[in-house]
């Protein structure tokens, strides 16, 4: 398994990885699916072998992001630019570039939020004094799993390398279930930016203000611009004013290492009451430009089912503790564009599936199979065994809901029910029928089980027509009528997706559709490209 590093390619191979999974299996508390973050993560191949629970990477190269599988979560992209601490997982790994091995294997030590750190290190990093404070500083144990000569690899990577496993747990509590670090890394970032506590515990009054003022106080050197403004790039603003404040926030605190600590100790001012709030302030800031960011997906999420947008948003709100900057956020809409274009598929199987009942559907030609009304009975989809079948164009949905006059309820209509009707709406769009500014369901008055038509509007013909009518009855049945090329897109779509046609014209000869409409329709559900949603965020694309 191949892994780009900026002057020479290192093969890793399945001895190390193995080791390594074989070593934490047989630790307490991972569990069977440990939540994994690969530093350096390349095509994801490592991730993949190594768990099969939470995957998270770091990776830098843009045709390495590309390839990663979707149910990998990209954390960050340069590594020089991330922070570990805040990133919770159950192992960090990493093989890091052997030109900058300490560097990699410092920062992660020091960093890891995490209970084992697996590294793949030259055997000469026992003599590595950097290191090996890290090590110190966290209060780790550290065992050599097994050494290995890469004797085929390309002349800079020819090395004796060490497979190591890093403990941070506090094993004196392990036996009661815990595993909490020994030194939270956190604590270790704060003691080296907010000296002021370290010295108030340790040092005298006396020296504790001395060369205070010429300490650099870091932050960053950025500006807030006005720049959030269509055709400008939003993610460079959003960016700017996140560095902007999280800077102003650092100074702030650090304000308290102007302040004589004895003043400070009279307040019952503690180092564990401050880095708990700056770690909370942290935390809320990067959440608070993420949440912009994401409000801002609207032409992806406009597309998406109502199930389809909470799943994709839950997923997206649970991650963000990425590092909020112009990298990360293209990776973000990158694997946002790649598992968006997934659930546009999913979405038109979960929806047709809903409209399937005994008097819906119509057989393929080939399918010689017939059901009674009782194998009908109590089932939520189609009854087992069914199948190759598509939608007549009157469809009677009997699970969605329909006329209510319960709390909640949208002009009459139940709140599930409006939402299929919407979500009818957005599977149309996709498939080319632009119901864009068009009715929606509570644009209705539901109390009467009148016909209420739903519109699009037809751009060859320049005029709006029927996309579908529907009548809502206090049974909780919707009877719908569809338009006849909706129906046939949406049904050539359905038996594409679920493997039934593998052609335009097996479809056309399945269903008895005309082979243009048949034509029209397998390639018809909208799909994102990764270029295409950049731009459409305004995201400079440019990056390297």
């Amino acid at each position: 398994m191949e892994r780009a590093f900026s002057s020479f390619k290192l093969v890793i191979s399945y001895p190390e990885l193995r080791l390594i999974k074989s070593d934490f299996k047989a630790m307490k508390g991972i569990g069977e699916r440990p939540s994994l973050l690969d530093v350096g993560a390349g095509n994801g191949k490592a991730l993949k072998f190594l768990t099969e629970g939470k995957r998270y990477a770091i990776e830098k190269s843009v045709p390495l992001l590309s390839s990663l599988d979707k149910d990998i979560f990209v954390v960050g992209t340069d590594f020089k630019e991330q922070t570990l601490i805040d990133k919770r997982t159950d192992i960090v790994f990493c093989n890091p570039p052997y030109s900058e091995f300490s560097y990699f294997a410092q920062r992660i030590i020091e960093e890891a939020n995490a209970k084992y750190i697996y590294l793949i290190l030259p055997s000469r990093w026992v003599n590595d004094v950097a290191i090996q404070q890290c090590i110190k500083m966290r209060d780790a144990e550290c065992e050599v799993l097994g050494e290995y000569d890469y004797l085929n690899a390309e002349r800079k990577a020819r090395a004796v390398v060490n497979v190591i496993r890093i403990s941070l747990i506090d094993k004196r509590y392990s036996s009661y279930g815990s595993n909490a670090q020994k030194i939270d890394p956190f604590s270790l970032w704060f003691k080296k930016n907010f000296a002021i506590f370290e010295e108030s515990e340790n040092s005298s009054h006396t020296d504790t203000l001395k060369n205070r003022h010429n300490k650099n106080a870091g932050g960053f050197d950025s500006r807030i611009q006005n720049a959030m403004v269509p055709g400008v790039d939003l993610v460079a603003a959003l960016q700017s004013m996140y560095d902007t404040d999280l800077s102003s926030l650092v100074q702030t605190y650090k304000k308290l290492e102007e302040i004589d600590t004895v003043v400070l100790k009279e307040l019952d001012v503690s180092f564990d009451g401050v880095k708990e709030a700056l770690k909370l302030k942290i935390g809320g800031l990067k959440d608070k430009y993420w949440r912009e960011l994401f409000s801002n997906f609207d032409k992806i999420t406009d597309r998406l089912t109502a199930s389809s947008r909470e799943k994709l948003l839950k997923v997206l709100f649970e991650h963000t503790h990425v590092d909020f900057n112009k990298s990360n956020a293209y990776a973000l809409v990158q694997w946002m564009c790649k598992n968006a274009n997934l659930y546009f598929d999913d979405q038109i199987v979960e929806t047709v599936e809903k409209m399937v009942s005994q008097s819906s559907i119509v057989l393929y030609k080939s399918n010689e199979k017939t059901f009674g009304k009782e194998q009908w009975r109590y089932v939520y989809r189609s009854p087992e065994g069914l199948d190759r079948f598509a939608l007549d164009y009157r469809i009677v949905v009997t699970r969605e809901g329909g006329r209510t006059d319960d709390y909640g309820s949208t002009n009459g209509l139940s709140r599930r029910a409006e939402v299929f009707l919407n979500d009818l709406c957005t599977i149309a769009g996709n498939l080319g029928f632009d119901s864009t500014g068009c009715e929606r369901a509570r644009d209705f008055d539901w109390n009467d089980s009148a016909k209420k038509v739903f519109t699009y509007y037809d751009h060859s013909a320049e005029k709006y027509v029927t996309l579908f009518e529907c009548r809502a009855y206090c049974n909780g049945n919707l009877h719908l009528k569809l338009n006849q090329a909706f129906l046939a897109k949406m049904n050539v779509q359905f038996g594409k997706l679920k493997g039934w046609v593998k052609s335009p014209k097996e479809a056309a000869e399945e269903m008895g559709v005309d082979i243009e409409i048949a034509e029209m329709g397998f390639d018809a559900n909208f799909k994102l490209t990764s270029t295409g949603d950049v731009l459409a965020l305004g995201v400079d694309y440019s990056i390297n």
